[in-house]
């Protein structure tokens, strides 16, 4: 199954104000940890097939009558088996929706979630408040959610085979396209251009045989090794870029010993060597689904 997702800009404040009305305070006892980073797994319901590790903000797409798991963790060593669930209550804000809340545990902070019948093209958003219990390092964690952009009956969403993303420019792409862009973010910092358009076409032919190869053709391109440090860049700058983009980490997600060993690759010039590590990683894999 190849699923992908694609960062869009964070969640709203005006959707979080609106929704945190719902959740009624819980007079229960503080955890004994505090939690400094929230992600939110999405779940095929029928399968348990995990479709997409997404951030708080990020955009789903769903076709009217597609359900799915929304579950809310705390990243634990970048592992999967590490995950550590969030207590959570979920809601969708004070007017109606097409969002219902099919079945949820609270304890677990998770929700099966349905699309009824919606607008194509409309924006919709799953909210969440975690636990009044939980320590945060920062408050505003507590509220969240993913927001949700629905799709034609029939097209491919977020459970299919080769679901569609909706990019930060708005335009309705293919599921290599996320790829692709976020390979030319991490190690380019920019957008990909018309030129990117051949690495697309190989990704949507031979899928994660191709990753490796068009990664290495970016991080060993002229731009990447001579014209980024022309204007500027730094090394602490471009691996900050590579964590955020191709895994989804900042800085503070990343131990100690892999940062330096890997900023020593680059001061050495071995851009392409930590970037072919990175897409060989299977943190790398899951965030992409493939």
């Amino acid at each position: 199954m190849n699923k992908l997702i694609q960062r869009l800009a964070p969640t709203a404040a005006a959707a979080a104000v609106a929704f945190a009305a719902l959740f009624a305070a819980q007079p229960l006892a503080a955890e004994d940890y505090t939690v400094r980073s929230v992600q939110i797994a999405i779940v095929d319901p029928s399968s348990g097939d995990e479709l997409a590790v997404v951030n708080p903000g990020e955009e789903i797409t769903l076709i009217p009558g597609e359900e799915v798991l929304v579950r809310v963790f705390e990243p634990v060593n970048n592992r999967r088996t590490d995950r550590r669930p969030l207590a959570a209550t979920f809601g969708f804000g004070p007017n109606a929706t097409p969002l219902e809340v099919v079945s949820s545990s609270r304890e677990q902070g998770e929700a099966r979630i349905r699309l009824n019948d919606a607008t194509v093209g409309q924006r919709l958003h799953i909210g969440y408040k975690l636990a009044d219990r939980i320590t945060l390092a920062n408050p505003s964690m507590q509220l969240g959610g993913v927001r949700v952009r629905v799709a034609a009956a029939g097209a491919t969403s977020v459970t299919g085979q080769q679901y569609s993303v909706w990019t930060d420019t708005g335009q309705f792409s293919r599921p290599a396209d996320a790829v692709v862009a976020a390979l030319y973010r991490g190690i380019l910092l920019r957008e990909p251009d018309p030129g990117a358009a051949g690495a697309r076409d190989d990704l949507a032919r031979h899928g994660y045989d191709a990753v490796r190869r068009v990664a290495g053709n970016i991080a060993n391109s002229e731009e990447s090794r001579i014209r980024l440090y022309d204007n500027g860049v730094s090394n602490v700058r471009r691996l900050e870029a590579l964590y955020g983009h191709l895994l989804g980490w900042n800085r503070s997600q990343v131990g100690r010993d892999r940062w330096e060993s890997d900023l020593a690759e680059v001061n050495r010039g071995n851009i392409a060597g930590v970037v072919d590590a990175i897409v060989r990683s299977q943190q790398f894999r899951d965030r992409f689904g493939i």
